[in-house]
């Protein structure tokens, strides 16, 4: 829900309702491109993606406040743990696995038509800093036990 909605309406807080959908749709079609539209879209899905990714590091440092804050209490140290790991994880998910294919739909199919749009497929730094994230939550926690 956190990793959703906060994409979602980050990216709406960025980007017009149109240029978001125009940009999925687009992704999900089959039409030719022109040059200036597959830029654009490329543009509005890797804010996206990085918006993502951006949710999901935001989610598990609130797991991590959440687990820090309550570290005498062993039983509320799982629940906290599972929203740090978790929100990294769906993040991750989305942003690489369902949004980065997606912008490299639109520039297959625009390359297809001679356009070489400008946008590097490397994995987002927010991505790479969620790695960090991630293990300083589990050392957190094997430190707890």
């Amino acid at each position: 829900l956190f990793v959703v909605g906060g994409s979602l309406f980050f990216s709406l807080a960025y980007h017009s309702t149109k240029s978001v959908i125009a940009a999925f749709r687009t992704a999900f079609g089959r039409d030719t491109i022109p040059e200036t539209d597959a830029q654009a879209h490329i543009v509005v899905l890797s804010s996206v993606r990085v918006i993502t990714s951006a949710s999901g590091v935001l989610g598990s440092l609130i797991g991590l406040v959440k687990m820090l804050a309550n570290m005498d209490d062993p039983k509320s140290i799982g629940p906290a743990m599972a929203v740090a790991l978790l929100t990294l994880f769906y993040a991750v998910l989305i942003a690489e696995l369902v949004i980065a294919p997606l912008i490299g739909r639109l520039r297959n199919r625009a390359e297809s038509n001679g356009v070489n749009p400008k946008s590097s497929m490397t994995v987002s730094t927010v991505t790479i800093a969620a790695i960090p994230m991630t293990l300083i939550a589990f050392f957190i926690m094997l430190n707890s036990f």
